[in-house]
């Protein structure tokens, strides 16, 4: 029984790295640097985002582009999505549940020992807050919480 529960947990972890994205999202090893707009615009004009990041006009929020953690806080993606208000306290990350909406979802973040937004702000302005973008992949954590470096 012992090696058949292996076999079946070898599949399940074999089918969650394998998990398809939705078109126009792509795993990332990292976001640019979150010091340098400059990159953010240039990764934004490779993946042929529709408008300029740093636009704030009302008509040109959808289709710009985004570098989050995903939900599960395992990976980085990069896409094209609509820009949304994220509230004090959080922090955006893509989540597979929306499917091929690409909208951004809330990650709580008030457990991070710094870096956590205390001002509401956009999507799309994830950049200025870089611990947002840190990960621990293997821990499935972001490197500012506090339980993560506890973890380590």
């Amino acid at each position: 029984m012992a090696g058949g529960s292996m076999l079946t947990l070898f599949h399940l972890v074999m089918i969650y790295h394998s998990a398809s994205l939705p078109q126009w999202v792509y795993r990332v090893d990292s976001c640019p640097d979150p010091k340098n707009i400059s990159q953010w615009i240039e990764a934004s004009k490779k993946l042929n985002c529709y408008h300029n990041l740093t636009s704030n006009n009302p008509t040109e929020q959808e289709r710009i582009y985004h570098c989050l953690p995903s939900s599960f806080l395992n990976e980085t993606l990069e896409f094209c999505s609509r820009s949304v208000l994220i509230n004090s306290g959080n922090c955006p990350v893509y989540s597979y549940e929306f499917g091929t909406s690409n909208t951004p979802i809330s990650y709580n973040c008030t457990d991070f020992i710094s870096g956590c937004p205390t001002v509401m702000f956009k999507s799309k302005e994830v950049y200025k807050f870089p611990m947002c973008l840190n990960l621990r992949p293997k821990l499935r954590c972001f490197e500012a919480e506090k339980n993560c470096l506890s973890n380590t």
